[in-house]
């Protein structure tokens, strides 16, 4: 399947399936609430990842698609926080505890201008990978990616970077070698970039490739930051010639939203009643 037909049935599916956001909330709600009065908050953490889905970011896809790009976005930055707080609050060897986790937070929190966020899913994540060692770059590629990119943007390096442990025909260390050449040159490659994350959403799991973008599917964090590193590097946002990056998902210029985790009942109701 190519990729405009991915991200076409993709974009078919968050219009027509995703379920009255209310209606979600309620359901959750009550869930939370069964397993706090029956004892159950050894394992309330989990909610944190459990539906999240179908509770904030497959409505948030069908908002910011059908226009209500306020309302949208505020469940993208509702569904950061919960990650967030997940990645900080869950045992380290957690079945739910994925590096994909650690890579969303790193790339949606620096979009949404959230440094803090992003700085500690990093340093959490790195604690992984020392844990780990052999077995720690492997999989959900675009953490070394994203990881890199932070360290060029914003304490000017370029040396000894994670992506030098991808092979060297990665997209991913192919983007970060050329970070320098002009937009004529580079535009293949984000354009190659963006087909990777397409091909590596869920849809195209059964294909035996690895999937990487499960949370924010459709919306190309890891190549929005690259953009923003090559600005700051002086090169101007090339026009855009990619499917994926034409459509409302890419669009975080103006954004206002009113959620504050601080006002967040359910988040609050988990983080106060899980161990």
């Amino acid at each position: 399947m190519k990729s405009d037909q991915i991200l076409k049935k993709q974009i078919k599916f968050y219009l027509e399936e995703a379920e009255d956001p209310s209606e979600v909330e309620r359901k959750k709600r009550n869930r939370i609430n069964e397993k706090i009065n029956s004892g159950g908050q050894a394992t309330l953490i989990n909610e944190l990842v459990y539906a999240i889905g179908n509770y904030l970011l497959s409505p948030a896809h069908n908002l910011v698609l059908r226009g209500k790009t306020n309302e949208g976005w505020g469940k993208f930055r509702q569904g950061l926080f919960w990650l967030y707080h997940f990645i900080k609050r869950a045992k380290p060897g957690s079945v739910f505890l994925k590096d994909e986790a650690f890579a969303t937070v790193t790339g949606i929190g620096w979009l949404f201008g959230e440094r803090e966020i992003a700085d500690t899913a990093i340093q959490l994540l790195k604690k992984k990978w020392d844990v780990k060692k052999d077995g720690a770059h492997e999989y959900i590629c675009h953490k070394e990616f994203l990881i890199s990119l932070y360290e060029i943007h914003f304490y000017n390096n370029q040396n000894r970077l994670p992506v030098d442990h991808l092979g060297d025909k990665h997209i991913y260390k192919r983007l970060i070698k050329g970070i320098d050449r002009p937009n004529d040159q580079y535009i293949q490659l984000i354009n190659e970039a963006c087909d990777y994350h397409l091909l590596h959403t869920p849809l195209m799991g059964n294909k035996m490739l690895n999937i990487e973008f499960t949370y924010y599917e459709l919306i190309p964090y890891e190549i929005l930051c690259l953009l923003k590193t090559r600005e700051k590097l002086g090169f101007p946002y090339p026009a855009a010639e990619h499917v994926l990056m034409m459509t409302p998902l890419c669009r975080f210029e103006d954004i206002e939203s009113s959620y504050d985790p601080k006002n967040d009942e359910l988040l609050n109701l988990i983080l106060t009643n899980a161990k």
